[in-house]
């Protein structure tokens, strides 16, 4: 992690820090394969944490705000990332049980008691995803995305726009679009799978082409809504479906 930039702190009623110029550092061959120190940096970061619980070792932070993220995710051939150590953290028992002695490790029914997040709120983001394994590569732009109450184990209620989205693989085609949506969110962690549940996707395509064995066609232009239920498997970064509906005027 590096600042580039001040931070405000401030301790009464509320614990907290604003800072700008915030990066987060990618190991090698990372770096030198994006062009960039960090996989993610952000103009400007806010957090603040509720000070008399924490009296009671209990963790009430607030809305978590962020402004002008910029990510580049990116998953080699080999099958590597750039989110490996983070997301090998995130996962593990030692996440849920830093900072304690053996004996006073914390399960996940006792987190769930102690640490809610108010929601979070991140604006004008744009977010870089390539997958040099799959030939494809992801791209948000302009976004805004929005998640409600967050507690260990319980699901999320989420909400995103994206005004540019722009998607390329190299055997099935391409597609630029403006997209928005929302769905709940579940976090398996002993399956390393994310659930959205109640998915609603709304998505206007202004340009979408399909790569055919003997040549490339468009698909007609217009408004599209997908709904149903999606699984991503963290391991294999495969998405599973399940009840999956596609209505729109350009069908």
């Amino acid at each position: 992690m590096r600042f580039d930039g001040d931070i405000e702190l401030s301790l009464f009623p509320y614990i907290g820090a604003e800072i700008t110029g915030l990066a987060l550092i990618q190991p090698e061959p990372f770096s030198t394969l994006t062009g960039r120190d960090e996989w993610l940096r952000a103009e400007q970061v806010e957090a603040h944490a509720a000070l008399l619980p924490l009296l009671k070792g209990e963790f009430e932070i607030g809305t978590l705000k962020a402004k002008g993220v910029d990510a580049h995710i990116l998953h080699l051939a080999d099958g590597r990332s750039n989110l490996d150590s983070l997301l090998a953290y995130l996962l593990s028992d030692d996440a849920d049980n830093s900072g304690g002695s053996e004996g006073s490790k914390t399960t996940p029914r006792d987190s769930a008691r102690t640490f809610t997040i108010g929601g979070v709120e991140v604006k004008q983001a744009r977010i870089d995803w390539e997958d040099r394994l799959r030939e494809q590569r992801l791209l948000f732009s302009d976004s805004e995305i929005s998640i409600g109450s967050i507690t260990p184990e319980q699901p999320i209620d989420w909400q995103f726009s994206i005004a540019n989205l722009e998607y390329e693989h190299a055997a099935v085609g391409s597609l630029i679009a403006r997209l928005s949506g929302q769905a709940e969110l579940l976090l398996n962690q002993q399956q390393n799978r994310l659930s959205l549940t109640g998915l609603t996707l709304d998505f206007a395509p202004r340009s979408l082409l399909l790569k055919g064995a003997w040549a490339d066609w468009p698909v007609p232009l217009g408004d599209y809504q997908l709904t149903g239920d999606l699984d991503f498997s963290w391991d294999d970064f495969v998405v599973h479906t399940e009840k999956l509906h596609l209505l729109g005027d350009g069908l």
